[in-house]
């Protein structure tokens, strides 16, 4: 494998634990805010003054409303925030119209459309798969590197022989699998497969049973053919 591709592989698991810390915060902040509106906030009529939608992977639908909002210090004034909401509140909510409105006397910005929705507990569990996922998959690839290093730097070569070479479309891809056997230095036999996605192989007459392999060995869980 390329030296810049062993670094993206590497780079994956590492990144994923990153983005599910990212998760994790943003969740946490959204779950106190709701806590926030719920405990401290403030319940009122604001009116819708405009729609608007963007287009991007799919299209996401915006109205903006305009509501008198008192901070506080006690001093009021109008407030004006756009929100996103889904296709239905989009089409049924009309400019000119009255909507109620939750928002945070401490900072009147923050405001949002009823109802408000309650955090659940999937915001946790993407966090949480990417927190579990991600180390898994770092432990794996630390083990497949070691067990590479280990068969490159103290791997012997020896005799063995094909058992079977099968090939069949998995996934849309052909794959290749061989059985082989061989004998370790103190003569213990060992049976093992072997796949590999080889589309250069489609339609090719594969080996027999019975063909000269070579077995990458350096003990009875590290081993590899060639």
């Amino acid at each position: 494998m390329p030296r810049y591709a062993e670094i993206i592989v590497w780079a994956i698991p590492i990144v994923g634990i990153i983005f599910g810390i990212q998760l994790l915060i943003s969740e946490l902040n959204r779950r106190a805010l709701y806590e926030d509106l719920m405990q401290t906030g403030v319940t009122t009529q604001a009116e819708i003054i405009s729609h608007r939608t963007a287009e991007e992977k799919s299209t996401t639908y915006y109205v903006t409303y305009r509501f008198n909002g008192t901070a506080i210090d006690h001093t009021s004034q109008m407030y004006t925030k756009e929100e996103d909401v889904g296709h239905t509140s989009y089409d049924a909510i009309k400019d000119g119209d009255s909507v109620t409105i939750h928002y945070l006397p401490r900072d009147p910005n923050i405001s949002y459309l009823e109802p408000l929705m309650e955090p659940s507990i999937l915001g946790l569990l993407i966090p949480a798969f990417y927190f579990l996922g991600s180390p898994y998959i770092l432990y794996f690839l630390i083990r497949l590197y070691r067990k590479r290093h280990k068969l490159e730097n103290e791997g012997q070569v020896l005799p063995g022989e094909l058992v079977e070479c099968t090939g069949r479309k998995v996934k849309g891809k052909y794959q290749v699998t061989v059985k082989y056997r061989f004998a370790t230095p103190i003569g213990e036999n060992k049976s093992a497969s072997y796949s590999h996605a080889r589309e250069d192989l489609v339609g090719a007459l594969l080996p027999t049973s019975d063909t000269p392999v070579a077995v990458l060995y350096v003990d009875e869980k590290t081993f590899n053919i060639l």
